[in-house]
């Protein structure tokens, strides 16, 4: 059985099962049996849309056997048959059919060998063999006759391919003679398809017509052959498209003696073939195109010199590579040279062309000599190449060109113990773009010899040069050499002088608007490789002069260097870091020295360890990441965030309900240790930096780490186990007054000057999984946090936005958010499916805000519910009584005043929204004015018999009437507020200078 599993998942199985083949009573001069039975069985499955295929058949043989005296021969008489009893899918038109072989041979004479096709009982064509045949001397007369071949037996070949041959007919009649005990051959025969049509994929090709002969002689002791006829005729729609033919007989030597004959040449030409009536049968690639071609081959010298032109041309050629489809295409191929009694070869001419419309893209040209006796060769290549026409042939959107040119050229010399490679290529004024790296004129070129002698593999020059226009960006060099037999070799490689000239184009994108001034690369490595021994790499990589201008910089910059060595070892599988040394500029903070050592076992086929060590007493990466780095802009972030495109909302959740899959790292029992006395990067300051990591395939321990922070105590650890999807996690940290200015003001330029405060934070968190459905039932643990001594403004934050935003502008007092925050306190419990908010308070000078309450965990975590999460919210003093929302009888001397809960927490951990009370505001703003008992004294006992109103006005319903009601409001909130829900008072003294009235509905949102 042979089972063949696909990437996704599908099987073809290919199965021969009940297989028995017996021989009995097989002796010399005796009548022996042979006897075959089995079963096949076939079952594929491919990737959609192509068909299933099922079959299933039997297979029967029985042969009689006597072989003679002297076992030069034989009699063999009986039949095999295959019978295939279902067919389905793709090779349904299999069902029914049978194949057989009759066979009846006698030591002298082929009486007859067939192979029969049938389909329910009727004949589908045969193939037979038949005429006298001397075994014991290979020597006889036999008929080889190909007949009635047509559509119901190809159609069985073409079925799971989805061809049918239509009207297709072949047919062949044969005649081979042998003397001289096989080793002299005559040839003579023909062989015809006509009405050859074929289709696919609902597209019919044009009718044709091949008519050939032939008749030759060989004589293989003399190593010879005369071909007397060779003819080759086609015709498309009745229209000649194919001729070949031979001038008069012509002799082919391989030895010393040849046929007496003259000069003859074999002619073939095809005309006009159109691809596009063969599209389906061209694999999708080649899809339109006119072909022509003529070739020539001639014989002089009775044979021994054999010659051959052949010219062709595709024009109007189209192809679909990849995603591109290209036109306008034009293909001229010639090859020109002859043969000496077929053992000395001159290849006098390859030649290729590629234009695109109408112009030169691509020209190859070869010659060169092979000897088969000496097996020494010479060949010579040579590539030209327009690099905007090649482009745009091949239409990328990653690579552009408005000029440049590609040159090969190469030199083969072989013999029967060596072999040279040499040659040179060149990429030149290459002015583009690939990807997002921009090239201005720039240059490339690269010389090679390489010899091989016997198993001693040799680079004795691999260089080459990098340019912009006419200045030199820097030199390479590579030389080595390296025994195939031994596996045993050394290498050197070198960089010279590379600089901006040459690296410019591959930085530009990641120095995004700033500029590469200058650097200066340096570099020499080499590598000694010894199976017995050691095997070694050494490398000293310099980095100088690097300067990087930044147009909002006055000043320029102090040149940076960067310095690598490395010093590493192999031995039985065993790589040992004995050095790997860096060194970075210094600044007025740091050495700026780090290095790594340690031992990686690789002696394990399915498992790596490690152990290594990274130490650094002070490291200041300031300069280097500001050059790649520096500070983005506000408005840049702005406008990123504008065009930031939200994922459709099926996709988001599909996603957020993936876990993600499961790590397996190749590492075994492996430790990473790190010691750093000091690390700087802008204005944070890390100190005594203590890690250690242990990895064992998906199982990662993080302890201990820990650190000061700008001089913050911070320990970390981490239990991981990544072998499993969405990972299994236990991890806790823990941190004392780490000041958070440092950090805003270094990677937050929103912030910039606007964050300060001290945060204090533990955590203990254990869980398994990352989506909602594993969090409800597996997250455990707690998460504490403080800001503390702070002034934070967090506009951009959506609980400043959606909750406080709103409540600012119900009161319509806008500095309540604008105000930084001074405190922030959070204590959070996970576990039983959700997430336990046991307190919450936040402080600024214009408010306070405190919550808490439970968060249910959805299957989709941005979507758990917040279920009404009531915000108590306290103003300052002159907030509220600006908005007159402090009661009458509020304390003066208290710096906030409390308000009765009128907002609550709604929306989704993703996206919180403030709900508005407003019956409840505007009780309180009621209660605030006092105007609750001036309205009741006003309406009397109506204003209590309203259901609602009263207890909206916040008075008591059995409160007694009376009171001025023509007094004046004197501009109290409240009677403004009234006013607008129930009409003018016309008790009111007239003023025509008074402002417009605001309801209480005019301060909500609409």
């Amino acid at each position: 059985m042979v089972k063949n599993y696909k990437e996704n998942g599908a099987r073809d199985i290919t199965e021969v099962s009940g297989l028995n083949f017996e021989l009995t009573n097989l002796k010399n001069g005796q009548q022996g049996k042979m006897t075959l039975a089995g079963n096949i069985n076939v079952d594929n499955r491919p990737p959609a849309p192509a068909t299933n295929a099922l079959m299933q058949a039997v297979m029967v043989g029985n042969f009689a056997i006597i072989p003679t005296a002297d076992l030069k021969g034989g009699s063999v008489n009986g039949n095999a048959h295959l019978d295939v009893q279902k067919g389905a899918g793709s090779l349904s038109q299999l069902a029914t059919l049978s194949a057989i072989i009759d066979c009846d041979i006698t030591p002298t004479d082929i009486k007859q060998l067939a192979l029969r096709f049938q389909k329910a009982g009727a004949n589908l064509g045969e193939l037979r063999v038949n005429g006298p045949f001397d075994m014991a001397k290979t020597e006889g007369h036999l008929n080889v006759q190909l007949a009635g071949i047509d559509k119901n037996a190809l159609n069985l070949a073409g079925a799971q391919s989805g061809i049918d041959f239509g009207t297709t007919v072949m047919n062949s009649t044969n005649h081979v003679d042998l003397a001289n005990a096989g080793k002299q051959i005559a040839l003579k025969g023909a062989f015809n398809i006509n009405q050859l049509r074929v289709t696919r994929a609902n597209q019919t090709t044009p009718t044709l017509d091949i008519v050939s002969d032939y008749n030759l002689n060989v004589d293989t002791d003399k190593k010879q052959a005369l071909i007397n006829a060779l003819n080759i005729n086609g015709s498309e729609n009745q229209q000649s498209f194919l001729q070949g033919g031979l001038t008069s007989p012509m002799s082919v030597a391989w030895g010393n003696e040849a046929n007496p004959v003259g000069d003859s040449a074999f002619k073939l030409g095809i005309n006009k073939l159109n691809l596009a009536d063969w599209r389906p049968f061209l694999g999708g690639t080649l899809v339109n195109g006119i072909v022509n071609l003529a070739a020539n081959v001639s014989s002089q010298q009775s044979g021994k010199k054999l010659g051959f032109d052949v010219s062709s041309d595709v024009t109007g050629m189209e192809l679909n590579l990849a995603t591109n489809h290209i036109t306008q295409t034009d293909v001229h191929f010639q090859t020109k040279g002859e043969a000496a009694n077929l053992n000395e070869f001159n290849l006098q001419q390859i030649g290729m062309q590629l234009n695109h419309a109408g112009q030169q893209a691509l020209s190859f040209t070869a010659n060169g000599t092979f000897n088969k006796t000496t097996q020494a060769a010479d060949l010579q290549i040579a590539l030209d190449g327009s690099l905007v026409r090649l482009l745009d042939i091949m239409s990328s959107p990653d690579i552009k060109a408005t000029s440049g040119s590609l040159q090969l050229k190469g030199h083969v010399v072989q013999n029967q113990t060596s072999k040279t490679v040499t040659g040179n290529f060149a990429l030149a004024d290459f002015t583009g773009q690939m990807q997002s790296n921009r090239f201005d004129h720039f240059g490339t070129t690269a010389d090679l010899d390489v010899a091989m002698n016997g198993s001693q593999l040799q680079i004795r020059k691999a260089n080459g040069a990098v340019t912009q226009g006419q200045t030199v960006g820097g030199k390479f060099d590579v030389t080595g050499d390296y025994d195939t037999d031994k596996k045993a070799g050394q290498f050197t490689a070198k960089l010279v002088d590379f600089n901006e000239n040459a690296l410019r184009p591959f930085l530009a994108s990641a120095l995004k608007d700033k500029q590469l001034v200058s650097v200066l690369v340096n570099a020499t490595s080499s590598a000694k490789l010894d199976p017995q021994g050691e095997s070694s790499v050494k490398a000293d990589f310099q980095l100088a002069k690097l300067v990087v201008s930044d147009p909002t910089q006055k000043t320029t910059p102090t040149p940076l260097e960067a310095k690598f060595q490395v010093d590493a070892g192999l031995q039985k599988q065993v790589a040992t870091i004995r050095q790997f040394h860096i060194a970075l500029t210094p600044t007025a903070r740091a050495t700026n020295d780090m290095t790594l050592t340690g031992q990686v076992d690789m002696s394990q086929t399915n498992a790596t360890s490690a152990n290594l060590k990274l130490k650094a007493d002070s490291i200041d990466v300031t300069p280097y990441y500001d050059i790649f780095a520096g500070k983005k802009s506000e408005k840049s972030a702005a406008s990123q965030q504008a065009q930031a495109q939200p994922q459709p909302a099926a996709a988001t959740q599909a996603a957020a309900n993936t876990e993600p899959p499961a790590v397996n790292l190749p590492l075994r029992n492996s430790t990473v240790d790190v010691s750093i006395g000091r690390f700087y990067l802008r204005q944070v300051e890390i100190t005594n930096w203590l890690t250690t990591v242990k990895i064992d395939g998906g199982h990662v321990l993080l302890n201990p780490f820990k650190l000061a922070l700008n001089g913050a105590p911070v320990n970390a650890n981490a239990d991981l186990n990544l072998g499993v999807p969405g990972y299994q996690y236990d991890v806790g940290f823990s941190a004392d007054r780490i000041p958070i200015a440092p950090i805003a003001d270094s990677f937050a330029p929103q912030y910039q000057g606007q964050a300060k405060g001290d945060l204090i934070a533990n955590a203990q968190i254990k869980g398994a999984g990352t989506t909602g459905v594993n969090l409800k039932k597996n997250l455990n643990g707690q998460l504490n946090f403080a800001f503390t001594n702070a002034n934070i403004v967090l506009t951009q934050s959506k609980f400043f936005q959606n909750v406080l935003g709103t409540v600012a502008f119900v009161i319509q007092e806008p500095d309540l958010t604008n105000s930084p925050v001074k405190y922030i306190l959070a204590n959070v419990k996970m576990g039983d499916g959700s997430i336990n908010l046991t307190q919450f308070k936040m402080a600024s000078d214009t408010f306070s805000a405190q919550s808490q309450g439970v968060i249910p965990i959805a299957d989709v975590v941005t979507n758990s519910p917040i279920n009404n999460l009531p915000l108590q919210l306290s103003l300052r003093q002159s907030i509220a009584q600006k908005a007159r929302l402090a009661p009458a009888t509020s304390a003066t001397n208290n710096d906030y005043v409390a308000l009765p809960t009128f907002v609550t927490v709604q929306g989704t951990v993703g996206n919180p929204k403030a709900n508005v009370d407003k019956v409840a505001l505007g009780r309180i703003i009621a209660d605030a004015t006092g105007a609750t008992k001036a309205l009741q004294k006003a309406a009397g006992k109506y204003i209590n018999q309203v259901p609602g109103l009263g207890g909206l006005l916040g008075g008591s319903t059995n409160a007694p009437s009376g009171g001025n009601t023509n007094k004046p409001s004197g501009g109290n909130v409240f009677g403004n507020i009234l006013g607008g829900l129930t009409g003018s008072n016309t008790n009111q003294p007239a003023s025509t200078n008074a402002p417009k009235k605001r309801g209480l509905f005019d301060l909500l949102p609409k």
